[in-house]
């Protein structure tokens, strides 16, 4: 029996953590769309829970409503949202790459490599504004 939180009514099955944020009082999950088995991102914002505020909903509304507008194959695709009883969940593309909280050594050409597809990215949303 897992102590992740059940979203099966939702459409979704929880495989595992990928982070704690206990000052903004958000849980990530990668899951798993039952009806596709597509993975996704569960960003479980639990407003009621936590010491944070629900002055931050706000915030992350405004992140969502920005998401929806956004296609581009290196920013995770906005998918779904839902309410529960502490709070909210955004649930996201999944994105396979290495978290960015393990130390790594990179090569200067993968320097460039990260370097060159964070200017894409930057560059597409520069163009929407």
């Amino acid at each position: 029996m897992s102590n992740y939180p059940d979203f099966s009514s939702r459409g979704y099955e929880i495989e595992r953590e990928l982070g704690i944020n206990s000052s903004g009082g958000r849980v990530t999950y990668k899951a798993t769309k039952i009806a596709n088995q597509q993975p996704v991102v569960i960003k479980q914002f639990q407003f009621v829970q936590s010491a944070s505020t629900w002055s931050g909903y706000k915030t992350v509304q405004r992140e969502i409503n920005v998401l929806k507008q956004l296609n581009h194959p290196r920013i995770p695709r906005y998918l779904d949202d839902f309410e529960t009883p502490t709070g909210f969940c955004l649930v996201q593309e999944y994105k396979h790459a290495p978290s960015l909280g393990q130390q790594s050594n990179f090569t200067l050409g993968e320097v460039e490599k990260i370097a060159r597809s964070i200017l894409e990215v930057l560059v597409y949303l520069q163009g929407r504004t």
